[in-house]
């Protein structure tokens, strides 16, 4: 095998096979945790639960800056010129089984997981919730899991299908087939479509409605190359007037037009202390690749907008700065974007193109290229989902490891990464699972290939 096995002691209040390891369900709970009898009598107590569940995500935006730290490394968008071995495996595409954040990262995936199904356990017998609130809330959380599972299954594939608490049943469960959990990914959106409405449920859309169901639905049939949904989906949402594209300046900023889905970091700052090199004079830590910053035109505004620059002697290191409080977020002036507008113009453009439908195609990528201050291309076949795929890399650098994502869906990450890094293995497109979840449940093998 290219990679070596490692055993490592890892500390966890809330694991995949035991969420109850740290009395989860005992103890008095704090705002993020409430679950089962401790809410539902009121819908002020379920509307908390539901809170508690989004503020759990929130508190894991750190795993969550690493997730995209990590593909962004793992794709050709981001170089690394610390010490961290986790980091550079990444950058290396040499990850191994003990690597900490690939560790993190399942459990976070997984505790987000646990909590939405402990809400979603409890609410049919929420008698005394409003029938319309109890209808609501499930849809947000259906919604949420399916997200948490999205990535789940591109980073690992095959992985457990867990929908319930009962830690003696999810401690047994080995790996679902990815096919069976996109059928369930897909049942439940489907479902929660039918329960929102595209209101949002909080003022600053940090909530999830039936339009942010929408865009991770047309992420996920682009994934699965159904174009037809994909195109019709995002078109849905492209339509609504509450959303537009914003300038380059104002895109992460809370109030975004843009914006269809947003974590509110309360208190601390979204991204940019993990991208921003604090010194003027030293090579980032993570800096953006020159084969990235080449495909922008000099007078991309984004390029002005979006990147910094160090000059360290001769050279000149670029580092994202989509997100730019350094200190502290109070009030909120930057929110982490889930979902925004020009994704989805990006997602109809692939749709439209591969269906043979170019001129629309090209109406949407000029949308997301005018933004930028660019002229028109006049480009068809080939050269248009060309076109397509480097806008993608250009306007969504730095966010949710898009990157990496398109290249294992387009089959192209073995033409590019190999030419990107020397070890390059076609099996590094997908990460090991945690040796320390393999250790505790013998039903989770075979591992991936590879490792």
């Amino acid at each position: 095998m290219k990679k070596k096995k490692y055993i490592i002691t890892l500390s966890l209040c809330f694991t995949l096979l035991a969420p109850t390891a740290c009395d989860f369900l005992d103890i008095p709970l704090p705002k993020d945790q409430l679950v089962q009898d401790n809410v539902y009598t009121t819908d002020q107590s379920a509307i908390a639960a539901v809170a508690g569940v989004y503020e759990g995500m929130i508190n894991a935006s750190g795993q969550l800056g690493n997730l995209n730290i990590a593909l962004e490394l793992c794709a050709d968008n981001l170089a690394f010129s610390g010490n961290d071995n986790g980091y550079v495996q990444f950058f290396e595409g040499n990850v191994q089984e003990n690597n900490s954040y690939v560790q993190n990262l399942w459990t976070a995936f997984y505790r987000n997981i646990y909590r939405c199904n402990a809400v979603l356990e409890g609410l049919p017998a929420a008698t005394n919730v409003s029938p319309e609130l109890r209808d609501q809330l499930r849809g947000e959380l259906l919604a949420l899991r399916a997200f948490c599972y999205f990535y789940l299954i591109n980073l690992w594939e095959d992985v457990p299908l867990i929908t319930g608490t009962d830690y003696r049943v999810n401690q047994g469960l080995g790996r679902t087939p990815t096919t069976d959990i996109q059928e369930v990914m897909l049942r439940d959106l489907e479902e929660a479509k039918g329960l929102l409405t595209s209101d949002y449920p909080s003022s600053d859309r940090g909530r999830i409605n039936l339009r942010a169901v929408q865009a991770l639905l047309a992420r996920i049939y682009a994934s699965l190359e159904n174009w037809q949904e994909a195109a019709s989906l995002a078109g849905d949402i492209m339509s609504d007037a509450t959303y537009e594209l914003e300038g380059s300046e104002d895109v992460y900023k809370v109030g975004s037009r843009e914006t269809i889905w947003q974590l509110i970091p309360y208190n601390f700052p979204a991204q940019a202390p993990t991208h921003i090199p604090g010194n003027p004079g030293i090579v980032p830590t993570y800096y953006l690749t020159p084969d990235l910053i080449d495909t922008f035109m000099p007078d991309d505004k984004r390029l002005q907008a979006w990147t910094g620059m160090n000059t360290v002697g001769e050279a000149s290191y670029y580092y994202s700065r989509k997100y730019r409080v350094t200190t502290g977020n109070n009030p909120v002036t930057e929110a982490l974007v889930v979902f925004r507008l020009a994704e989805l113009y990006l997602i109809r453009a692939e749709a439209n193109a591969i269906l043979g439908n170019e001129e629309e195609a090209l109406l949407d990528l000029q949308a997301v290229r005018s933004r930028a201050g660019l002229g028109d291309i006049e480009v068809q076949g080939e050269a248009l989902l060309r076109a397509i795929t480097d806008e993608r890399r250009r306007e969504l650098f730095a966010e949710w490891g898009f990157r990496w994502l398109d290249l294992r869906r387009t089959g192209t990450a073995d033409d590019v990464l190999g030419a990107a890094k020397p070890g390059w293995l076609p099996t590094d497109a997908l990460w090991p699972l945690p040796i320390n979840e393999m250790e505790r449940n013998p039903y989770l093998v075979p591992q991936n290939p590879g490792y």
